[in-house]
C-alpha cells in the first residue's frame, strides 16, 4: 500500500507542476547536471525519461528487470562505474534509503531522489 501511496503523491505533485508551467529540464539546468543515469525504469521512470530526455543526456540505467525494456541507452541491473555520469536520479521513492545506502557504496555522483526534481523544478 505505500508503494501505491507514494506513486498517487508523486503524480499529484508531477502533475501540479506541469500544469502551473514548470518542467523537469529546469532542475537539471539549474543545477548544471548534463549526463546521468536513471535508477528504475518502472511506470515513474519511463514517465520521467519522457520529461527529460531533450535537456540530459541518459547515459544508462539501472533496473534489477532489464530484460523487458526496450531503451536508446544501456541498461544495467548495478552501478556502472566505467560510464561516468554527473547524477544518479532514484525514480522509485518508497524504497529510497535502501536504494541510496547501495547506490552510494559504488557511485561517485550525485544521487537524487525523483522527488527533489519535482520539488525543485
Amino acid at each position: 500500500i505505500d508503494r501505491y501511496k507514494s506513486y498517487w503523491t508523486l503524480f499529484d505533485r508531477w502533475l501540479y507542476k506541469l500544469e502551473c508551467g514548470c518542467t523537469l529540464n529546469n532542475y537539471f539546468v539549474k543545477k548544471g547536471i548534463k549526463n546521468i543515469a536513471i535508477y528504475g525504469i518502472g511506470m515513474v521512470g519511463k514517465h520521467f525519461i519522457n520529461q527529460i530526455e531533450d535537456s540530459v543526456n541518459i547515459i544508462y540505467a539501472i533496473d534489477r528487470r532489464n530484460d523487458n525494456v526496450n531503451m536508446q541507452f544501456p541498461i544495467f541491473t548495478d552501478v556502472n562505474c566505467e560510464l561516468k555520469v554527473d547524477a544518479i536520479v532514484v525514480t522509485v521513492s518508497y524504497d529510497y534509503p535502501e536504494i541510496y545506502k547501495k547506490l552510494r557504496e559504488k557511485a561517485d555522483c550525485h544521487i537524487i531522489l525523483i522527488d527533489e526534481v519535482i520539488e525543485e523544478c
